[in-house]
Parts: C-alpha cells; structure tokens; sequence
C-alpha cells in the first residue's frame, strides 16, 4: 500500500504536552513514544514542569535531548506516513520547549492555565477561548503548605 491511501483526520486533535520530565524514566519514555505519532497531532506546547518528587526543580533540556534525538530520524519517519501529514520538524519542536513554574505541581498546572487562556495557546479566535480560570482550592488550613487541588 502507498502512503497516499493511508485513513487520515480532517482536522489533528491539538496538543499541548505538560511533564514532570527528568522525574522518572517514565515522562522521557512517554515523550518519545509520543513523537513517533507526532504527526497525527498538532503539538502546540511542550512544557517541562514539577511533580510530587521534584517540587521546585524543571529540566526542560531533557526534552530539548530528546528532540534532538528525534532530529537524527524524523527524515526516516516521514518516508512512511500519508504527504500530507508529515512530521513536524525538530526545529518547530525545538520552539514549543518552555520552562514551567518551579512550584508545586497543582500551582505549576493553574499559573500554566492561566498563561495558556491569557495568550500562548489559543492563537486563532475559531477555537474556543474559556472566559474564566478555573479557581484555586487551597485544602490545607496554612498558606505555608503547597498542599492545594484545582477545579474545573
């Protein structure tokens, strides 16, 4: 079967990718995982954040590595997928890399809400664009605590 009869989308679902990269092999293995269908989405964001072990610390160069390893075989991969659906380069990817909050993971997710409903993600005025920031719920009694939950 040639590439020019494989099923293809109308329209690629968007993504925007948020991970606690660098915390456990298991955020890389997803990450890579993830660009071997990269061209069945539109990746919009890739965000290195915080998680429950690492609460104030980001590695955005482990996607940045990772990427960079995906640039030695994104020519391969789109020797075998529909022509119109191609891969996005490595370059593009490069550009989505952002640093997150280094906070805990809850206020990381709202302040990256927040900038995402302000500005960055929505760049085009067809998609939907929420009016409100879901509010944040403190669950522990002193502000002290970065023990907090967020609803939607």
């Amino acid at each position: 079967m040639t590439t020019e009869r494989l099923q293809t989308l109308p329209q690629k679902p968007r993504v925007f990718i948020l991970s606690a990269i660098s915390n456990e092999p298991d955020d890389a293995e997803s990450l890579v995982r993830y660009l071997l269908y990269a061209n069945q989405f539109t990746t919009e964001g890739l965000v290195a954040g915080t998680s429950t072990w690492m609460k104030t610390t980001v590695h955005p160069e482990s996607i940045e590595k990772i990427i960079g390893a995906y640039a030695n075989v994104v020519d391969n991969l789109n020797k075998h997928v529909h022509p119109d659906h191609p891969y996005p380069s490595a370059q593009y990817l490069q550009s989505l890399v952002k640093r997150g909050a280094e906070v805990c993971p809850t206020l990381a997710m709202l302040s990256t809400v927040i900038a995402i409903r302000s500005r960055a993600f929505i760049p085009n005025s067809q998609h939907h664009r929420p009016t409100a920031c879901p509010p944040l719920v403190q669950t522990s009694p002193s502000p002290q605590v970065a023990s907090c939950s967020m609803t939607v």
